[in-house]
C-alpha cells in the first residue's frame, strides 16, 4: 500500500508538469514523445518513475511455468509477459535460459542491453523450444532485476518430444540384371520411419528420373502417406513396387526419389544391364559309384558366370535327393558376379542297400541356358550293420535362399548315455552307439537330416527339435537397430551367404517378412536300412522352444520307433 501512495503521488506530480501533452490528452504511452509516458492522460518524463528512497519495483509474470506439451518436428514459441507492480521503474538486467539446450529465448544474448518496465507496465519476451530426441525436457527461464525482494524471478520450462523422424529407404541400389527385351522383372523397395520417439512421417511423392524410361514406379499405400515410428509399429511402412520392362538391350539407369514432407528426399540408384549373363557348368554329370552304407563322399559342380551381368541362378533335385541320400549343404548365392566361380558340393550319404539316382536341375537368367540338367547317381553298398537315418524337415514357405521367410528349427539326437549329435557337433563318435553324421541342405538347413551307422550296443535314442527362429520375435543378432536394409540382403546374411554385412547394420525388415509366420509344421521320419519305421507331424509356437517328440529303441540288436 506505501509503494502504491508514492507511485500516486509520483503520477499527480508529473501530471502537472508536463509540457509535451497532445491534445485532448493521451491515452497510451505511444501517444507520447519518446522517453515519456502517459498518466492520467498526460505525458511526463520517464525519469520520474526512477527508483529512491522507499520506492521499490515488483516483478511479476503473467505465468509461473511454460508447458510446451507434445514437441513434433517444428519449433514452438510462446510468450511471457513480466510486469512490473511496484511503485518505480523495473530494470530487467538479463534474461537467461537455464536447463535444456533445446529451450532459448530471444533475449538471452548476454550483450541484450537491459529493459525498463515502468510501474503497471509490462513487457514481452519469446521462449522456444526446438525439435530434439525424444523424451521429456527441463529447464528454468531465469529473469534478473533490480526488485530487491526477488531479485531472480524464474519460471519452469517443460516439454515432452515426439522424437525426430528419419526416413530410411531400403536398399539403396537395385541391380535388376539382365532382363530380355518383351520380359518384365519387379523390385519392391521399403521406407520406414527410424524416429527415435512418437514423430509420425509422411511421405508426399515418389517419382523417376527419368520418367519416361523402362522403369515405372507403383507407391502402396497411395501417397501421401503416413507413417507412424518403427519402433512404435514395426510393420509400418511404404513399399515402391518397381518394374523394368527393356525394350531394347541396352544398359539402362533411373534414379528413383522418395520424398517426405519434412527433410530431404532420399534417392534409389535402380540399373538394368544390357548384355545378359553366360552360364557354365561342370561337371554335367556326377557318378558315385559304390558307396558303404553310412559313409560319405563328395563331388563338386562349378558354376561359372562368363558373361557381363549378375548370374541368378538357383538349383533343385527333381526327386528330393533320391530320398534325402543325395543332398548339397549350401546354396547358390544370390547373384554371381560377372567373372565369378561357384563350387556347389553334392554329397552321397547312402542309408540302403541299391541305386540312389536324381537329377539336379540348375535355373538361371542366362537366356540362352535357362534349365541345366545334371545326373546325379550312386549305389550303396551293405556294411554288414543297420542304418538308422533320421530326417527333419519344416515349414517355412519356400526352398530358395531368396525367401523371405525367417523360421528355423534344428534337429538332434541324443544317445543312451546323453552325448549329442547336431549342427553344433555333426559327426562325433559314440563309441558302441554308432558314429552319427548330421547333414542339412537348402534355405534355413532345411531338410536336416541325422544319419546312424555301426551301432553295436542296445539303448533308446532320443529325437529332438529346437525351435531356433521364429517370425514373433526379433532375431537376437538383429535387435541392435530398426535400418531397412532389403529383404534379399537380410535373408542372404541369415542364410550364410555371401553378401557381407555388419549385423549392426541388420534391420527391423525381419517383421514384415514374417508377417503371419509365427508357428511353424516340422515332420519327422525314421528310416531303418532305408525302410520308414515312424513319422510324426509336431507344431512348434514360438522361438524356444524344445521338444522330444520320437524315440528310438535299439533292443536286441532290432531297431524300433517309439
Amino acid at each position: 500500500m506505501i509503494r502504491r501512495l508514492a507511485f500516486a503521488a509520483l503520477v499527480l506530480l508529473g501530471a502537472c508538469s508536463s509540457d509535451d501533452t497532445p491534445a485532448g490528452g493521451c491515452r497510451f504511452d505511444t501517444d507520447c514523445n519518446a522517453e515519456q509516458l502517459c498518466v492520467e492522460t498526460a505525458c511526463v518524463p520517464a525519469t520520474r518513475f526512477r527508483c529512491s528512497g522507499d520506492l521499490a519495483p515488483v516483478v511479476t509474470a503473467s505465468r509461473s511455468a511454460v508447458d510446451f506439451g507434445e514437441v513434433g518436428a517444428t519449433r514452438i514459441v510462446q510468450s511471457v509477459a513480466i510486469e512490473n507492480e511496484g511503485n518505480c521503474t523495473l530494470q530487467i538486467r538479463r534474461v537467461e535460459v537455464r536447463g535444456d539446450a533445446r529451450f532459448s529465448c530471444d533475449a538471452c544474448d548476454p550483450s541484450e542491453p537491459p529493459r525498463d518496465v515502468p510501474p503497471d507496465r509490462s513487457t514481452s519476451y519469446e521462449v522456444a523450444v526446438s525439435p530434439g530426441a525424444a523424451g521429456e525436457a527441463t529447464g528454468s527461464l531465469v529473469f534478473v532485476t533490480d526488485d530487491p525482494e526477488r531479485p531472480e524471478l524464474e519460471l519452469a520450462l517443460s516439454a515432452t518430444f515426439e522424437g525426430r523422424t528419419l526416413m530410411r529407404v531400403s536398399p539403396l541400389t537395385v541391380d535388376f540384371g539382365y532382363v530380355p527385351v518383351g520380359e518384365r522383372a519387379t523390385r519392391v523397395v521399403q521406407a520406414i520411419n527410424d524416429a527415435d520417439g512418437t514423430a509420425e512421417l509422411e511421405i508426399v511423392n515418389v517419382y523417376l528420373d527419368p520418367s519416361d524410361g523402362p522403369f515405372t514406379v507403383t507407391p502402396s499405400p497411395a501417397l501421401p502417406a503416413t507413417l507412424v515410428a518403427a519402433r512404435v509399429d514395426p510393420a509400418a511402412r511404404a513399399a515402391f513396387t518397381i518394374d523394368y520392362a527393356p525394350t531394347a538391350d541396352a544398359e539402362q539407369t533411373a534414379t528413383l526419389r522418395v520424398v517426405p514432407r519434412l527433410g530431404a528426399p532420399v534417392e534409389v540408384a535402380l540399373r538394368g544391364a544390357g548384355q545378359p549373363p553366360r552360364v557354365t557348368v561342370a561337371p554335367t554329370s556326377i557318378a558315385f559309384g559304390d558307396v558303404r552304407i553310412g559313409q560319405t563322399v563328395g563331388a563338386r559342380i562349378a558354376v561359372q558366370n562368363t558373361g557381363v551381368a549378375p548370374l541368378v541362378a538357383t538349383h533343385a533335385f527333381a526327386s528330393m535327393g533320391a530320398s534325402g541320400e543325395l543332398f548339397t549343404p549350401r546354396s547358390l548365392p544370390a547373384a554371381l558376379a560377372p567373372g565369378a566361380v561357384f563350387e556347389l558340393d553334392v554329397l552321397y550319404t547312402p542309408s540302403r542297400v541299391g541305386v540312389a539316382r536324381d537329377t539336379m536341375t540348375i535355373l538361371t537368367n542366362d537366356p540362352m541356358n535357362r534349365s541345366i540338367t545334371i545326373p546325379v547317381e550312386g549305389t550303396g553298398e551293405a556294411s554288414g550293420q543297420d542304418i538308422v537315418r533320421v530326417d527333419m524337415a519344416f515349414d517355412n514357405d519356400s526352398d530358395s535362399r531368396l525367401d523371405i521367410d525367417l523360421r528355423d528349427v534344428d534337429l538332434f539326437l541324443e544317445s543312451p548315455d546323453g552325448r549329442i549329435v547336431g549342427k553344433a557337433e555333426p559327426s562325433p563318435s559314440w563309441g558302441m552307439y554308432g558314429a552319427p553324421d548330421w547333414a542339412a541342405s537348402g534355405a534355413k538347413e532345411n531338410p536336416e537330416r541325422i544319419l546312424l551307422p555301426d551301432a553295436m550296443a542296445d539303448g533308446r535314442f532320443t529325437v529332438s527339435i529346437s525351435y531356433v527362429e521364429d517370425c514373433k520375435t526379433l532375431p537376437t543378432a538383429l535387435t541392435a537397430s530398426l535400418l531397412g536394409i532389403g529383404t534379399d540382403a537380410l535373408v542372404d546374411y541369415l542364410s550364410d551367404g555371401e553378401v557381407p554385412l555388419d549385423p549392426s547394420a541388420v534391420a527391423a525388415a525381419v517383421q514384415s517378412a514374417c508377417a503371419d509366420r509365427d508357428d511353424t509344421d516340422v515332420e519327422l521320419t525314421v528310416y531303418v536300412n532305408g525302410a520308414p519305421r515312424g513319422q510324426q507331424t509336431v507344431r512348434l509356437a514360438q522361438k524356444g522352444e524344445l521338444v522330444s517328440p520320437m524315440t528310438i529303441v535299439r533292443s536286441n540288436g532290432f531297431f524300433s520307433v517309439e
